[in-house]
């Protein structure tokens, strides 16, 4: 298969494939699909297990209807939680 990119991008293409000691640009671009596979498939799994726990939630119990304490209360505890993941990074 043949691309064909603007001369700018191949130009940087070019510059970085060089600079990182690729053969051509073709080897280059083809690292970077492969990057970015092996960096995307791990976010599918997690979507996929999100989708799964909010589906098992909504089976778990009927609907209610939340108050503004409710919402509250799980505001804070996501504040909570993303505060101390943000630490821990």
């Amino acid at each position: 298969m043949q691309i064909t990119l603007p001369e700018p991008i191949f130009q940087k293409a070019e510059r970085i494939a060089t600079e990182r000691g690729f053969a051509s640009v073709g080897a280059y671009i083809s690292e970077l699909v492969e990057s970015d596979e092996s960096l995307v498939s791990p976010l599918r799994k997690r979507d996929t297990a999100v989708d799964a726990a909010l589906l098992a939630g909504l089976a778990s119990s009927p609907a209610s209807s939340l108050k503004r304490a409710d919402w509250d209360e799980l505001r804070r505890r996501v504040l909570e939680v993303h505060s101390e993941h943000s630490h821990t990074s």
